[in-house]
């Protein structure tokens, strides 16, 4: 399967607009990316988005906490 990631309800996307997508591997998704300047110090939501042709859509959310 696949998992989507979304910070405060906005999907991430590359620079070229595209949504990101990365595979899960031994039931782990990693994602590097860069939070943009346009974020300040605050608590976001990140949210995970799995999907999969044979399992069902999982979500989870948790805090993302930026200190500037």
């Amino acid at each position: 399967g696949k998992v989507a990631f979304k910070l405060n309800g906005n999907s991430l996307e590359d620079e070229n607009g595209k949504l990101i997508y990365v595979n899960v591997v031994d039931g782990i998704a990693t994602l590097e990316y860069t939070v943009t300047s346009g974020y300040s110090s605050a608590v976001y939501e990140l949210t995970a988005v799995f999907e999969n042709m044979i399992y069902d859509r999982a979500v989870s959310s948790t805090d993302l906490v930026i200190y500037g």
